[in-house]
């Protein structure tokens, strides 16, 4: 297969082509999580006939975490850095850019001198206020970036190669076989894989900590883990309308005016189901009115008068819903009785009062009841206005919460703790009528016994005074120690799973079946003979991607950790698309490629070209070898 991407290279499509896969390659495959067990002469990152020491491995990462430090401050050292995923982030980069290196040596293709000289300096990025070039700031975006004015044109190099090539790529409308099979192979293949996952909790930790190891815990995470955050506590005052209803007084004449005047409000008037006929003159009205009945009622209305439901049926309607000539009429009928011609404001109707749904009375007292409730709601507001005008006045004079609050007959009421998020320190829920973002937030900027200021709270104001500050703090041992016991039990069992997965590794050296191991250790096994790179359903990404680089056999077994624990994975076998029985498969495969021409051919060809390339990441080496950072105290 090498030798035919050598060959078509040498052509100028053929440049093109995979030029543009070799830069695409750097935005698509990702390169995490496989532990070869494969043996090699120590080099951290192998692609193709390339190889990275972990001497220039670690060179890179100090690179990095010094760029970082210039950004982050001096404060983050290296094993923070590493702990916050620098060296995973390193080492794909690494392996992105000798990954993009290897092809372009296969391909001979890389941008101008010139062409990269043209791009720094027309760059806004590096000119002056004037708008012209700066070295001056060209040279301080290099030292930012953590690269010399060498390695910052190689990148810029390959970068303006690729911008280059992906647009040239974009204008083809030719794919080659060749290329369609292998896009098509990669898109295709299923895999029968055995997978063992170890999962970390289901490790047995016999021992119990002892309390020294618990305190020596405790002062290793109590800043990271048991830290608490700055607490206010509070006093307050909350008014709504329906606090002073009781200080409301409804008049026996005042109710009995409001009754009579809103009596037609309560209960609900007859309402009748009318039909009607509408007709311009009277005559036609009567010609009607001699032979309609219930039965032919809506064939009539069709076919000799062609109105439709929305103009024949009004629904249930009450007596004023009706023009007055129509409501006497409807209302003086029988039930299911046909009455007209009867005149309205626009013509001439026909009526049939099809049903009648009688009136629905509310008692004197009950109407009396509503109506005074409606009056003590509308007087409240009135008294409601005046003592939040009032409680605003006494705070603006300089009484304090209390003072004003014990003038107006107000209640005060405190909350112990509360941080700025809400959440109180006792692990209680914050009142509902207290948890109000702008009232929290302003007593953050309070000194202790300063007043907030009246904050709209839904249905009412709420103020509030700042009474205590506690600051940040860290729980006290034994506040935590069920916390540090499951920490130090966790960290145990992180401990085992190496040797655990050394353990089904050697068994598996020895003849052992992994699917054998797996239920003798009672591991979550999963065994999938068609598997495909979709399939996220069945396995993890990351392990998916492991799956898809992996060689068939035990030799080639793969580890691949996950947030669980950990994949032990054997590929069975590789199964590749019969392309003679799936030529419609093929065909729509050419399609795909044809319609994608550009960005989305090269993340297709790229990906099915990573195989052809071989990239493998030692990252148990690389585990091993910096591990040594992780045990330096900070």
């Amino acid at each position: 297969m090498i030798q035919f991407f050598i060959k078509i290279a040498n052509n100028w499509l053929g440049k093109v082509i995979f030029g543009a896969l070799l830069f695409g390659m750097v935005f698509v495959l990702g390169y995490g999580g496989i532990l070869s067990m494969e043996q090699n002469i120590g080099d951290a990152v192998v692609v193709g006939n390339r190889g990275l020491s972990m001497k220039q491995l670690d060179e890179a990462l100090r690179q990095e975490h010094k760029r970082l430090s210039a950004l982050a401050g001096p404060s983050l050292s290296l094993k923070q850095a590493i702990e916050m995923g620098l060296l995973d982030t390193v080492v794909q980069d690494q392996t992105k850019q000798m990954t993009a290196a290897e092809i372009k040596d296969r391909l001979g293709l890389t941008a101008s001198n010139d062409a990269v000289r043209k791009y720094i300096e027309q760059n806004p990025v590096f000119a002056d206020a004037a708008g012209h070039f700066d070295r001056n700031l060209f040279l301080a975006y290099v030292r930012q970036s953590g690269m010399n004015e060498r390695s910052f044109a190689r990148k810029l190099q390959d970068e303006l190669a690729a911008q280059h090539l992906a647009r040239t790529l974009k204008e083809l409308a030719y794919a080659p076989t060749e290329l369609v099979r292998l896009v098509h192979r990669h898109q295709y293949e299923t895999r029968d894989v055995t997978a063992l996952l170890i999962e970390t909790d289901r490790l047995t930790v016999s021992e119990k900590p002892t309390l020294q190891e618990l305190r020596d815990y405790y002062d290793v995470y109590a800043q990271d883990l048991f830290s608490t955050p700055e607490y206010r506590s509070f006093k307050y005052v909350r008014l709504t309308p329906e606090m002073l209803l009781s200080q409301v007084k409804v008049s026996d004449q005042e109710l009995t005016t409001a009754v009579n005047d809103r009596r037609g409000q309560y209960g609900t008037p007859e309402k009748r189901q009318v039909r009607q006929l509408f007709f311009a003159d009277e005559e036609s009205a009567r010609q009607i009115a001699q032979e309609v009945t219930k039965q032919n009622f809506d064939e009539i209305a069709k076919s000799k008068l062609a109105q439709s439901e929305e103009v024949t049926d009004f629904g249930y309607v009450a007596q004023n819903e009706l023009a007055e000539t129509l409501a006497d009429a409807v209302f003086k009928a029988e039930k299911d009785q046909i009455i007209g011609p009867v005149a309205g404001p626009t013509g001439w109707h026909l009526i049939w009062v099809k049903d009648i749904h009688a009136a629905e009375k509310v008692s004197d007292a009950d109407i009396q009841k509503q109506v005074k409730e409606q009056l003590a709601g509308e007087k409240v507001y009135g008294l409601y206005e005046d003592m939040v005008r009032r409680l605003e006045e006494m705070l603006g004079e300089g009484k304090t919460l209390d003072e004003a609050a014990r003038a107006l007959s107000f209640k005060v009421q405190t909350v112990s703790g509360i941080d700025i998020a809400g959440d109180r320190s006792d692990g209680k829920k914050l009142d509902q009528n207290l948890a109000n973002r702008d009232l929290i937030q302003n007593l953050f900027t309070l000194k202790v016994g300063e007043v907030s200021p009246l904050f709209d709270n839904g249905n009412g104001v709420i103020v509030a005074e700042l009474t205590e500050i506690i600051p940040v703090g860290v729980k006290s041992f034994e506040s935590v120690r069920t916390e540090l016991e499951k920490k130090w039990s966790d960290n145990k069992k992180s401990e085992l799973l190496q040797p655990a997965v050394d353990q089904v590794l050697k068994r598996v050296a020895q003849g052992s079946h992994l699917k054998t191991l797996g239920t003798f250790q009672n591991y979550k096994l999963v065994h999938e003979a068609n598997l495909k790179r979709s399939d996220s359903d069945v396995l993890p990404d990351s392990v998916l991607q492991a799956v898809f680089r992996q060689k068939t056999g035990a030799d080639h077994i793969a580890t691949v950790p996950v947030s669980e624990g950990m994949y032990i994975v054997i590929i069975n076998d590789i199964l590749y698309p019969d392309l003679e029985k799936e030529q419609d498969l093929f065909n729509q495969t050419r399609e795909s490629v044809l319609d994608q021409t550009g960005s989305g051919l090269i993340s297709d060809v790229t990906a099915a070209y990573a195989d052809e390339i071989g990239v493998q990441i030692r990252q148990d080496a690389i585990r091993k070898a910096f591990s040594g950072y992780l045990t330096q105290q900070d």
